[in-house]
């Protein structure tokens, strides 16, 4: 499969996503996230998407994007 606009954006946005879960479930103090399984594994499972992520495919849909956007990767 080529990669294209749509593939990168996806990728991309589902990589924010998970960031943005990251930071809403860890704002609370740290005694809360301590104390609850439910965040830590909701954490856990998030890092673990974003660990899972193809690199070589990441790093060359940022260099597409940086491309088109008239930016030297």
């Amino acid at each position: 499969m080529i990669p294209d606009w749509d593939s990168d954006r996806i990728l991309l946005a589902h990589m924010r996503e998970c960031i943005r879960r990251i930071r809403e479930y860890t704002r609370d103090e740290q005694a809360h996230f301590e104390a609850s399984r439910l965040v830590q594994d909701a954490v856990i499972r998030n890092l673990q998407t974003l660990i899972e992520q193809d690199l070589p495919a990441l790093t060359a849909a940022l260099e597409r994007m940086q491309t088109r956007m008239g930016e030297r990767p």
